[in-house]
């Protein structure tokens, strides 16, 4: 069981590598879109994200019901991001 949680809290150091390496690309996009004045909300690509996701958790043995709501932090949290900046 010690090894099973050092690998999780392995993982659980990747995603928060990941996440901050998502952050700032969220902030590259959030200055392009008000450079260019473009809306924050972006719906048409948050369904394509959630649709792929789906696939790809069913692929690896998930339930895509569990998996969406985490996205839905996401994309809530990279909207915030771009608030900020506009």
């Amino acid at each position: 069981m010690k090894n099973s949680r050092k690998q999780i809290d392995e993982i659980d150091d990747q995603i928060i590598q990941l996440l901050a390496k998502r952050q700032k690309i969220i902030l590259e996009i959030a200055k392009y879109k008000k450079e260019n004045n473009i809306d924050i909300l972006d719906r048409g690509r948050e369904e394509q994200i959630l649709a792929k996701i789906a696939q790809l958790a069913k692929k690896e043995g998930l339930d895509p019901e569990s998996i969406n709501p985490i996205f839905e932090i996401m994309f809530e949290w990279s909207r915030n991001i771009q608030d900020e900046i506009n």
